[in-house]
């Protein structure tokens, strides 16, 4: 509707047809503004298909905005951590970034109104150089290196470590191609017991679930192997083909970016 009355100027219309008896003109222009307008709606309908996919539950852990920044900056003191250096809060939302030797090498803030009232302190967040360098650095690290053992205990949803048994949560760093050249990412949590049933509330646990008090591992290697190949890889597929991701014509890759052991006991 909006490209028929963006194209036709219906006064016009009306005088060029009065000198037109057989309305050869105005069949023209009306001919091309209905194309016009049948181009536009398949260019809307394409673009609003994608909704079938949409959840609302994929966006509900951004919905906090101030849990997230406080992972940002607490991510970002362990990643300096690892080279001598440290931060210090200095008050509500503006942090200092000490050297080895206690001086300051950098001040932030997480509150963006702040950031533009002063020019000291420079606004944090995912595009910010330092976090840029630090999330490259600990994406690079090999598989092998990514596991940690916390201890287990009750989980919300019922048994579901079934008895005494083991259980996994693993993190993949997902890229979709779709049929139409779309690429999405994503980091999609899979968690299974040692027998390789899938384990629902422990994926919800996210990031408090590496809060857990450290544990013991609960598998030896041979285990684990069984369990990438033929449980959580198996997985991603019926996972990201349940939510309609990939197409048989498009694909996928997936990166292993976080592995927790969990025993049955604390």
């Amino acid at each position: 509707l909006g490209q028929l009355a963006e194209r036709l100027t219906y006064d016009a219309l009306y005088r060029e047809a009065l000198s037109d008896p057989e309305l050869r003109r105005t069949r023209q222009e009306l001919d091309a503004a209905m194309a016009n307008a049948s181009e536009a709606r398949k260019v809307v309908f394409e673009l609003f298909q994608d909704l079938d996919r949409f959840s609302l539950e994929d966006y509900r852990p951004f919905a906090n905005v101030d849990a997230g920044l406080d992972r940002i900056v607490r991510f970002l003191g362990a990643a300096l951590a690892e080279q001598g250096q440290s931060i210090k809060r200095l008050d509500g939302n503006t942090f200092a970034v000490l050297a080895q030797d206690g001086s300051e090498s950098l001040r932030f803030t997480t509150d963006r109104e702040l950031a533009r009232a002063q020019e000291g302190p420079e606004l944090i967040g995912l595009d910010h150089p330092l976090l840029v360098a630090a999330l490259r650095r600990w994406q690079s690290v090999e598989p092998e290196l990514l596991g940690t053992a916390v201890a287990g205990g009750a989980v919300t949803g019922g048994d579901a470590l079934n008895g005494n048994g083991a259980a996994v949560v693993s993190w993949w760093l997902i890229h979709t191609d779709g049929a139409d050249g779309e690429r999405r990412s994503l980091v999609q949590p899979l968690a299974v017991n040692a027998g390789g049933r899938r384990l629902p509330p422990l994926e919800r646990e996210g990031v408090d679930l590496l809060r857990r008090q450290p544990g013991t591992p609960a598998l030896s290697p041979a285990q684990r192997r069984q369990l990438l190949h033929d449980a959580l890889e198996p997985m991603i597929r019926r996972e990201l083909d349940h939510r309609g991701l990939v197409t048989p014509t498009g694909g996928y890759t997936a990166k292993l970016v976080g592995w927790a052991e969990l025993a049955g006991k604390p």
